[in-house]
C-alpha cells in the first residue's frame, strides 16, 4: 500500500508502529531506487518537521503494517511548550543527519573507483587484451 507519493504535499512525519516500510525514489526513466527499509519504531518523512513542503520520496508498506503520522501543526504546538521533547527531536534529527552524511561519504568514495574501473576495462578491451600488468593489479 502506498503511504504517500513523492511530490505530494507533506502533512507531517510518519512512524512505523508495526510492519515494514520501503522508501523509494523513481528516476525519470522509471527505475525505482530504494533509499531505505524501515521497521517498528523508526520514523520517516522527518525532513518535513517544521518545514511545509512536498514529500521528497515515495513510501510503501512491504507487509501488513501500522503507520502513524504526527502532523506538523500538532508537533509545533507540543514542542513550543516542552523543551524535553524538542531536545529529543533534535537528537533524533542529528542522528539521521549523521547517517545521511556517512552514506554520502561512502558513495562518494565508491563512484570514482567504479568510473576508473569502467575506463580501465574499456582500455583493456580496446587494446585486444594487452593491458600492462600494473593495470591488471588495479582492476582486481
Amino acid at each position: 500500500m502506498i503511504i504517500f507519493m513523492e511530490g505530494e504535499p507533506g502533512e507531517g512525519f510518519h512512524y512505523v508502529k508495526s510492519g515494514k516500510v520501503k522508501i523509494v525514489k523513481v528516476s525519470q526513466d522509471g527505475r525505482e531506487h530504494m533509499i531505505n527499509i524501515l521497521g517498528p519504531g523508526e520514523v520517516f518523512a522527518e525532513v518535513l518537521l517544521f518545514n511545509h513542503g512536498p514529500y521528497p520520496a515515495t513510501a510503501v508498506t512491504l507487509a501488513d503494517s501500522v503507520i502513524g503520522i504526527i502532523k506538523n501543526t500538532d508537533l509545533e504546538n507540543v514542542v513550543a511548550g516542552n523543551a524535553r521533547i524538542a531536545l529529543h527531536i533534535i537528537r533524533v534529527m542529528s542522528k539521521k543527519l549523521l547517517q545521511a552524511q556517512m552514506k554520502i561519504k561512502h558513495w562518494r568514495c565508491r563512484i570514482p573507483f567504479r568510473a576508473l574501473h569502467k575506463s580501465l576495462s574499456g582500455c583493456h578491451s580496446n587494446m585486444g587484451g594487452l593491458l600492462p600488468a600494473v593495470l591488471r593489479l588495479i582492476l582486481r
